[in-house]
């Protein structure tokens, strides 16, 4: 089994992190647009965020990265067997784990949020069309399937313009598409 993930747009949207921006002297912003000073951690600390984030832009699967940062031995563990609220609260495991979700979201394997996707462009997720157009997130994938609605595919996932959905509401007689 491979450990690379075969994506035809790896990151549209820019979720990756740059493993350039991985330095002391800057902050790193989680996915969910909390800023993180990388300032107390070691340069070591920063050589394993540097790679992890090197592996994600590579395309190295999901699993692998979460071995990474989760497995037996993992580096952020700092030799703990155990992952302890205090490993989950350091700045270090906090942005491994970031890293690896962003590559998820890459991957497929996690679907963004509409929370995630709104800071890099105008676009929403099937769930939220789905509430918009009242119907389920099945009928929504099947009609950017069958062409009706436009939609982006992002990993397993489609992404939807938030124009594409207006025009598409407006096509709709008497319709009552809540505000997109």
């Amino acid at each position: 089994m491979s450990e690379t993930s075969h994506l035809e747009k790896p990151d549209p949207l820019g979720f990756l992190v740059n493993p350039a921006n991985i330095r002391p002297d800057k902050k790193h912003t989680l996915i969910d647009g909390t800023d993180i000073s990388l300032v107390e951690l070691l340069s070591e600390d920063i050589n394993f965020l540097s790679q992890l984030a090197t592996k994600a832009m590579q395309q190295v699967g999901y699993f692998v990265l979460l071995r990474l940062v989760r497995g037996p031995g993992a580096y952020p563990l700092k030799g703990s067997i155990y992952i302890t609220k205090t490993i989950t609260s350091s700045v270090l495991f906090r942005v491994a784990e970031d890293i690896v979700s962003r590559a998820a979201c890459c991957q497929g394997v996690l679907i963004p949020s509409q929370q995630m996707v709104d800071k890099f462009e105008n676009l929403l997720t099937v769930p939220s069309v789905a509430d918009i157009l009242d119907v389920t997130r099945v009928a929504v994938n099947q009609m950017i399937r069958s062409g009706i609605l436009k939609g982006e595919r992002y990993g397993r996932t489609f992404l939807i313009r938030r124009g594409d959905l207006e025009q598409f509401c407006a096509s709709l007689p008497g319709s009552k598409c809540k505000r997109p």
